[in-house]
């Protein structure tokens, strides 16, 4: 999908290829979504063209470091670690709370050990839960958030390690009667990166996110995400 956006920049009508593996309402098919519309500006005021495309997580990251792509719309930190080649636009663009969602008032979550004694689900490709989780024996992994969750609710798994605003979210497109969240939750900042060749871009795409932070377009856009994600 491609969006042209004009503005002040250095490059006339230049085009970003970006991968994401963003769940709703962050990222949606119509680019109305909390990520969508922070990028979109952000290249708005770089004269940039967007055009996205969403790819499992795993692999959309070896797509952006091969150069297949331009890079991806949004990771954890973790991404310098485990792919290294890939550059990061330093400016937080938001920041999501990663946590353990299940059914069963009975269960306890104090700590991330406390979930191997349970049958837990993640999805496939997320950084964040092979690094949390190193005992991975009574773990399974799916494609998608909402097939984790309908799994959460037809009894399949115990306990759903998804971040905590999305999780509201799809769990009411879902119609769970009653949901948890685990005790033991962290926030982890997310940040856009981009192939090497892209290296020219970092700082102004930085500069206009920390523009858009001061100029209020930034709250403006996230105030509704800010305010659900606790």
């Amino acid at each position: 999908m491609a969006i042209a956006t004009t503005g002040h920049a250095q490059s006339q009508n230049r085009s970003l290829f970006m991968s994401h593996g963003v769940l709703l309402p962050l990222s949606t098919p119509e680019n109305d979504g909390y990520l969508d519309r922070v990028v979109l500006e952000m290249f708005k005021r770089n004269n940039l063209l967007l055009q996205k495309e969403y790819v499992a997580p795993a692999r959309a990251l070896d797509m952006a470091t091969l150069g297949l792509t331009d890079g991806d719309m949004v990771r954890t930190e973790s991404v310098k670690i485990s792919h290294p080649d890939l550059l990061q636009v330093p400016e937080s663009i938001y920041s999501v709370i990663v946590t353990g969602v299940y059914v069963d008032p009975k269960i306890e979550l104090e700590s991330w050990s406390k979930f191997s004694d349970y049958k837990v689900g993640y999805i496939r490709g997320w950084q964040d839960a092979l690094r949390v989780f190193d005992n991975r024996d009574n773990f399974l992994e799916v494609s998608d958030a909402q097939t984790l969750l309908l799994m959460l609710k037809s009894g399949r798994i115990d306990v759903a390690f998804l971040t905590l605003f999305p999780a509201k979210f799809l769990a009411k497109e879902l119609e769970f009667d009653t949901l948890y969240f685990s005790k033991i939750r962290e926030e982890r900042e997310m940040y856009l990166y981009l192939n090497e060749r892209n290296a020219d871009l970092i700082e102004p795409l930085s500069a206009s996110l920390r523009e858009m932070k001061r100029d209020g377009t930034y709250q403006q856009i996230m105030g509704p995400y800010i305010e659900g994600n606790k």
